[in-house]
Formats: C-alpha cells, structure tokens, sequence
C-alpha cells in the first residue's frame, strides 16, 4: 500500500491514485483545516493537485472535485495575515479566491445533477451528498457575505443586509 509523506516531492509520487486514496487525502487536508493546520493541510492539497486542476489525463468525480474545492475554501478563508510564507498579504486576494473555490465547487456539483437528469436518473438527483455539498457551499457564501461584505459582489445597502439571510435560507433547504 501507499503511505504519503507530505513532504515527497511531486517527482516521487506514484504515477495514479484511486478514488478512494484522493478522497482520503481531501478527508485528511479538511481534518487539518478545522484543526486550524492550514499549512498542512495546503500540503496535502498539493500534492493531489494535479489530478484536480490542468489535467484531462485524471478522470475525477465531480462531487470529489467539489470537495477539493471546499478544502481550498476553507484554506483561503482561514488564511493567516500574520504569516509572511502564505500567498495573500491582503484579506482581499485571499477571500475573491475563496469565493472562486466556492464558484468553482457549485459548477462542478450543478454539473454532475444535470448529467443525472439528463440521463433520466431523477433519484441520483435527490442523493443527499449532493445537496448536502450544496448546503455548505451557501453556508459558506453566506459566512463571506457576513464577514467580508466589502469584499464581495457590490450591492445595495439593504441587498447586502438580506443576501445572507437569502444564502442561509437556501442552505436550509438543501440540507
């Protein structure tokens, strides 16, 4: 079996994973994002990296690409000003990437539903992960949207008070 070492280079990695391997990898990296072990955690994303992001090699589920892009979330919503090594100075840069990761998550989740209704499979649709999935991916947008109003979408003074509630509300529902 194979044991990662986080800190095997790229070049020493074995050539492919299963399914089951990356998403014990990303139940791994999101274990060390709710510790608050950001650093981590972003090593583990890493070395999985490539079979996420570039390469039509990897053929990779789109609820286990959604999960991937809630672990980048995550890393860039908890991102530290304070460490100088991480990629964002500015609280700015690290929440539009986490909003992207949040974009990102919900395309790769909306498209897995549509191949189910377009192969007539309505109770795959109803699957609860996938709308689970979908309920952090609101809660979350909505936890930008409290936190970092600046930061996000321009909107009007009161579109801004109730776009988070609008968020939770979906959330609710989905889960």
């Amino acid at each position: 079996g194979f044991i990662f070492n986080p800190l095997v280079t790229k070049d020493q990695q074995l050539e492919e994973w299963s399914n089951v391997a990356l998403e014990a990898h990303i139940s791994i990296a999101e274990a060390n994002l709710k510790e608050g072990l950001s650093h981590i955690a972003k090593r583990y994303l890493e070395v999985i990296r490539s079979y996420f992001e570039g390469s039509e090699r990897y053929q990779v589920s789109n609820s286990l690409q959604a999960k991937y892009c809630l672990c980048w979330f995550r890393y860039y919503y908890l991102g530290d000003l304070e460490d100088h090594s991480d990629e964002f100075a500015v609280r700015y840069g690290a929440v539009r990437q986490a909003e992207d990761e949040l974009e990102n998550a919900e395309a790769h989740l909306i498209e897995r539903l549509r191949r189910y209704d377009e192969l007539n499979e309505l109770p795959q649709i109803n699957l609860h992960p996938h709308f689970h999935l979908l309920s952090r991916i609101r809660a979350h947008k909505a936890k930008l949207h409290i936190f970092f109003p600046r930061y996000m979408q321009k909107l009007s003074l009161e579109d801004a008070l109730i776009e988070p509630i609008k968020l939770l509300e979906k959330a609710r529902i989905y889960a």
